[in-house]
């Protein structure tokens, strides 16, 4: 894996991505190329991670459903983007793609709204070793304590 140093984070603040809801929900495999964070990352409005996950928090008990993005059915990436496109904030379909779209922070400085990656599953972590996620189809999308061995917090916002 490649990785990049950098301090502001990439935020797509456009709709341009929107039409990516159609493809394909096959989650990518390989990894993706994420950014680490070589500085604390400034403080972000907490108003807006508090929206995030207090907008999450709406979906549980909803359905997975491969490909699903919308409240009457979700995919983990289709959960993500969903929530945080309430928010104004456009992330790409797939859950290797959101995990290109901000950069890497550890574990010790990931805070609630950051998105939460292992290969193949997103979510949006809630602080406390805990996240929100659509996980798979025998579980409707709940929060829960993470379960991913080494996982990646992305952060997307500030």
């Amino acid at each position: 894996m490649t990785s990049r140093t950098r301090t502001a984070p990439a935020v797509a603040n456009t709709n341009e991505r929107a039409a990516e809801a159609t493809q394909d929900a096959e989650e990518e495999s390989s990894e993706p190329v994420v950014e680490e964070a070589s500085a604390p990352a400034p403080a972000i409005d907490g108003s807006l991670a508090s929206s995030i996950v207090n907008e999450a928090f709406k979906y549980v008990g909803v359905p997975y459903v491969t490909g699903g993005a919308s409240p009457s059915g979700f995919d983990c990436s289709g959960f993500v983007q969903y929530v945080y496109a309430q928010m104004g904030v456009s992330l790409p379909r797939t859950s290797s793609a959101q995990a290109g779209a901000g950069y890497r922070v550890s574990a010790s400085e990931a805070r609630a709204g950051d998105l939460i990656y292992s290969p193949g599953h997103i979510g949006i972590y809630l602080g406390d070793g805990q996240h929100i996620a659509a996980r798979n189809h025998s579980t409707p999308l709940k929060a829960g304590p993470v379960y991913m061995s080494n996982p990646t917090y992305i952060r997307v916002l500030g």
